[in-house]
C-alpha cells in the first residue's frame, strides 16, 4: 500500500507527497525517469488529486467562524421578537382565563338568583366585602369600581386593570350587560 493511499497519514506527510507529486510533475526529467517505477504521469496526476481532496476533506476555521457569526446575528435580530411575542401569549391567555371566570359567575349568579361582588384582590376584605378571583402566579388585577353582578347574570359598568410582573399589560372595560371585555388605551395625563 503507498503511503498516500494509507489511511493515517499524517497531513505533513500527505503535504509532503502532494509536494513531490508536484515536483515529479514540473521536472520533465525526473517524470520520465520514474514513469517506469509509478506507472507512468497519469499515476503521478491521480495521486496528486487524489492527495489534495483527502488534504481538503472538512471545513476550514474561516469557514466554521463566519456560519457561527450568521447564527449569532440571526439569533440577536429574532430572541427580542420571540421574548415580546411569548409576553403578548401569556397576556391573552391570562386575558381568555378572566373572561371565562366572569362568564362562570354570570351563571352562578343566575343560578343561584343572588348577587355578587367582584373587589380588586389589593382591597382587604374589611373595606370592600366581596370575591376575589384568582389569577396565575405574577399576575393581578384591579377593579374601578368593583365589578357587580345580578341576578340577572348582568354586569355593573367597571374598568380592570391587568398587571404582570412588568407593570400594567391591559386595560379593560367591561361593556353592555353581557360582561363583554373591551380592550382600551387610557387617556394620557396632560392630553385634552
Amino acid at each position: 500500500m503507498s503511503p498516500a493511499r494509507h489511511p493515517r497519514a499524517s497531513s505533513a506527510k500527505v503535504e509532503l507527497l502532494r509536494d513531490s507529486a508536484d515536483a515529479v510533475n514540473e521536472a520533465p526529467g525526473l517524470s520520465e525517469s520514474l514513469n517506469g517505477a509509478f506507472g507512468g504521469p497519469k499515476k503521478w496526476v491521480r495521486l496528486n488529486r487524489s492527495i489534495s481532496r483527502r488534504a481538503r476533506a472538512g471545513y476550514s476555521l474561516i469557514e466554521i467562524l463566519v456560519v457561527l457569526a450568521i447564527i449569532a446575528l440571526a439569533t440577536a435580530v429574532i430572541m427580542p421578537n420571540g421574548a415580546r411575542l411569548l409576553d403578548q401569549a401569556v397576556a391573552q391567555s391570562v386575558f381568555f382565563e378572566l373572561q371565562r371566570d366572569l362568564l362562570e359567575l354570570r351563571r352562578e349568579a343566575n343560578r343561584t338568583q343572588s348577587a355578587i361582588l367582584l373587589r380588586s384582590a389589593s382591597e382587604r376584605e374589611a373595606d370592600a366585602p366581596g370575591r376575589v378571583l384568582t389569577m396565575r402566579p405574577g399576575w393581578s388585577y384591579d377593579f374601578a369600581p368593583s365589578l357587580e353582578i345580578d341576578e340577572a347574570g348582568s354586569c355593573s359598568p367597571s374598568e380592570i386593570i391587568l398587571s404582570g410582573d412588568t407593570g400594567v399589560v391591559l386595560n379593560l372595560r367591561v361593556s353592555g350587560r353581557d360582561c363583554r371585555l373591551i380592550r382600551y388605551l387610557p387617556a394620557a395625563a396632560g392630553r385634552r
